[in-house]
């Protein structure tokens, strides 16, 4: 057996002291540690506090413990330094606050006790959309009075019956209506802009008095915000179609960061039970992405309405957008959300398409078969097929902004062809 002759050099109750050894060159350090120890008569821990030695250069360079001597290059006669990592005693083990977030339990409950409250809402949407296209007749105001005072009375048999989302959502119906009711001239921009703010201000409201945090109303706050940011001056309606789609896609990236700083989740604020938090993060996440979606695929649909050359390219980039991002989300709701609005910008992408251009019904068909068997083999789970379609998002989220300005106008007021 190979043995090597070293200088190990350590501290003794304040003093350094050297003590030459002759060791195995050949027997890992973490075996040769303990009887290191012993020999140098090293002091042992106090306080609580346990010590991991190890063995250094005298340049500090750290010896592998997983190595004998001579694998780590160390030579007869030369000085090493024993000393240790003074670490706290072990408190209480918690898992990790991305692992209490990730594993809360779903916000929402499954069953069909919906189906009554669900029923209630269908009826009160129906009366406000129904109120509301009396916009800009003789009897404008007195709807817009009469969608008002039946806001009240629903907000006040929310409040009596405990603020169910369906009734909450029914007052942000009428109070969207009454908003748009209330501007004395016709169907325009003005009453899109008052009916968004006023369901933004409703849903707030009821978030803030019901005390939970509803995806609905989150998502509704979240569709009727933008669309308030872009209706907020008389411009066609392509330009508005464009800003929408583009404001929505640039709230569903900022979307997580958003709901984990509104629901208490940031790191200075990890400390302590997290249960709340994260149940609220996962709702309001979950409404901000179906909002954001909503108001996506809303804006393509109006820039295919508005007969833009440009609408199947955008309203395709959009859909491609949404679909993409569903990989990253776990949540179902979200991904449903996700995809729903993809489909529906799809659909308009290729309706607009088909209209324009009636001789790419056949191309227009075997495309679409191709990609309905390329998305049932469901290749998705391989790395670089993952790897690449990632790179597609990020390719096609560069390309809506320039495909926005174009559908906006933007080139031809800077006078560029």
């Amino acid at each position: 057996m190979s043995v090597s002759k070293v200088c190990v050099q350590a501290d003794r109750d304040g003093n350094p002291v050297a003590v030459d050894l002759v060791l195995p060159s050949g027997t890992r350090l973490a075996e040769l540690l303990p009887t290191i120890v012993g020999l140098v008569e090293a002091p042992a821990p106090t306080g609580g506090v346990a010590r991991r030695w190890r063995l250094q250069r005298a340049s500090g360079a750290r010896l592998d413990e997983s190595l004998s001597l001579s694998a780590n290059g160390v030579r007869d006669g030369e000085l090493v330094i024993l000393d240790f990592d003074a670490t706290p005693a072990l408190g209480p083990v918690r898992h990790a606050a991305y692992q209490h977030v990730a594993g809360a339990p779903p916000v929402t409950r499954r069953g069909d006790a919906w189906i009554p409250g669900a029923m209630g809402l269908f009826a009160t949407t129906l009366a406000a959309l129904v109120l509301a296209r009396t916009a800009g007749s003789d009897g404008a105001i007195v709807n817009a009075v009469v969608c008002a005072a039946a806001a009240a009375a629903v907000a006040v048999l929310t409040v009596t019956i405990g603020y169910p989302t369906t009734s909450s959502v029914g007052v942000v119906a009428l109070a969207g209506a009454t908003g748009f009711l209330v501007v004395p001239s016709g169907p325009a921009a003005p009453n899109v802009f008052l009916a968004a703010a006023a369901a933004l201000s409703a849903s707030l409201l009821m978030l803030r008095l019901s005390g939970r945090t509803s995806p609905a109303l989150v998502a509704v706050a979240a569709l009727s915000l933008v669309t308030a940011v872009v209706t907020v001056a008389a411009l066609p309606l392509a330009v508005v179609g464009a800003a929408l789609s583009t404001s929505a896609l640039a709230l569903l990236g900022i979307a997580p960061r958003v709901a984990m700083l509104t629901a208490g989740l940031g790191p200075d604020r990890w400390h302590g039970d997290l249960a709340g938090s994260a149940a609220s993060g996962h709702a309001i996440l979950s409404g901000l992405v179906a909002g954001a979606a909503a108001g996506a695929a809303a804006g393509a649909v109006a820039v295919a309405v508005a007969g833009h050359p440009g609408a199947a390219p955008f309203a395709g980039l959009v859909a491609l957008v949404l679909v993409l991002r569903c990989r990253i989300h776990a949540d179902v709701d979200r991904r449903i959300s996700l995809t729903a609005g993809g489909l529906v910008a799809f659909v308009a992408g290729v309706c607009t398409l088909l209209y324009t251009r009636p001789g790419s019904v056949v191309t227009v068909a075997a495309a679409l078969v191709v990609l309905g068997l390329t998305a049932t083999s469901r290749p998705i789970g391989r790395p670089a097929v993952a790897r690449m379609l990632g790179y597609l998002e990020y390719a096609a989220l560069v390309a809506v902004v320039p495909v926005a300005c174009w559908v906006g106008g933007a080139y031809t007021a800077l006078g560029l062809p």
